[in-house]
């Protein structure tokens, strides 16, 4: 018993109080400990490709973070779901969430080099009445994604208006453009699979092209000279909620690597 207490006592500090300081001490440590970013992390994206080549630097930074990640476009109920935090593009209409701005995108139109080979490049919107058309619709609304036409302020397919938390922030639609045919899926990563196999011209975020482009494996179709952007990623979380450690160090570093400036937030509290 002598041996161990001995062990376990610590000579007080020249100048201080001794044990009140071993005391201030390990209330620092309790107190670091708790504040650092630890446990669960669910968060909602719409698109792996937009996450996942960020998530190995992330997690070597907090290996006390588990990330379970929900890869779907539908408008998740954050609360009801028990869902820390969301990427989503649009507005914000549900006053119960708070939002970091993150990137802009854009929308493009891309074919396959074969498909465009057997069909001919179109010079011109109207030349769209002759190719076939690969769209994506909304799973919660059933809208179509928005089509960015040079010329025609972005007309859409069909002619209704983008939902909030939508792939566009476009204030009002232009006519729909003619197509041949149009084929359509609810889901982004089956229209880049379409537009890769030759079955038509697609309509998609340019994050998930960045590879097909570089690799010539697509080629975009009626560039929009003005180069405007479709809409801006945001992350989203509720405001009913203490913004935990995790949570604030996973929005930071979404900021730092999605953002459209190199810069980190300063305050989210």
């Amino acid at each position: 018993m002598q041996t161990q207490a001995s062990t376990c006592r610590r000579r007080p500090r020249s100048g201080s109080g001794g044990l009140g300081d071993d005391l201030d001490d390990a209330r620092a440590m309790v107190s670091q400990s708790a504040a650092a970013p630890r446990g669960r992390l669910r968060v909602s994206v719409p698109a792996h490709h937009l996450l996942l080549p960020l998530l190995p630097e992330f997690l070597e930074r907090h290996p006390q973070v588990e990330l379970d990640i929900d890869f779907n476009v539908r408008i998740v109920d954050l609360i009801g779901e028990g869902v820390d935090i969301a990427i989503r593009s649009g507005d914000l209409p549900d006053s119960r969430l708070r939002s970091q701005p993150l990137r802009h995108y854009r929308s493009l139109l891309c074919a396959s080099p074969d498909y465009l080979a057997r069909r001919g490049p179109p010079a011109t919107v109207g030349d769209l009445a002759d190719h076939d058309g690969i769209a994506f619709r909304y799973p919660n609304s059933g809208q179509w994604l928005p089509w960015p036409l040079p010329g025609t302020g972005g007309a859409t397919v069909p002619e209704e208006p983008p939902p909030p938390l939508s792939m566009s922030s476009a204030p009002s639609p232009s006519p729909l453009p003619r197509l041949r045919r149009v084929l359509g899926f609810n889901n982004m990563e089956a229209v880049r699979g379409a537009a890769l196999g030759g079955l038509g011209i697609g309509c998609m975020p340019d994050f998930l092209l960045e590879g097909p482009l570089r690799e010539g494996a697509l080629r975009q179709v009626l560039p929009d000279p003005e180069g405007r952007p479709a809409g801006r990623f945001r992350a989203v979380w509720p405001t009913s909620r203490q913004l935990s450690p995790k949570v604030r160090v996973f929005v930071d570093f979404l900021r730092g690597r999605l953002g459209d400036r190199q810069e980190t937030i300063k305050s989210m509290a």
